[in-house]
């Protein structure tokens, strides 16, 4: 995305001209927000509901759903942490429960395969000093398979 989507606040609500039209486009139901990587134990920032869960009176999510995710480094290497928030009422613990396992696992088979090394091969931006393109890369990598 560009900018990292930064650009979108800014068009969406100080640009009179482009403000408009994106708030009459239908809002995204699922928020998604990575701080980053920290220390483990380190609190650098917090979850708008607290330790997550469904969020109480008074306080307005932007969306049906809220992510918060961190990748915290501790003695055992690092953890990916979700945290889930959702306005009362509005979704059952066991779709939430659901939904976290099934990224779970998702995630958990991504990170398998980037440890396998036979697992994918090389794209054009691997080779970003060659005008190279992904047909040309799989015929070398066939020739040179031998001496990979």
């Amino acid at each position: 995305m560009p900018g990292d989507g930064l650009g979108y606040g800014l068009l969406r609500f100080l640009n009179g001209e482009t403000g408009p039209e994106l708030a009459a486009l239908p809002s995204p139901q699922i928020g998604f927000h990575y701080r980053g990587r920290h220390v483990a134990g380190v609190r650098e920032w917090e979850p708008v509901g607290g330790v997550g869960g469904a969020s109480g009176p008074g306080l307005d999510l932007p969306h049906v759903l809220d992510a918060d995710a961190v990748v915290e480094d501790g003695p055992e290497g690092p953890r990916l942490r979700l945290v889930l928030n959702w306005p009362a009422g509005s979704l059952a613990e066991n779709e939430i429960e659901r939904l976290g396992r099934g990224w779970l696992d998702m995630l958990s088979g991504l990170a398998g395969q980037a440890d396998d090394p036979s697992a994918g091969g090389h794209t054009a931006s691997d080779f970003d000093l060659l005008d190279l393109d992904q047909d040309e890369i799989e015929e070398l990598e066939a020739e040179f398979a031998d001496d990979l």
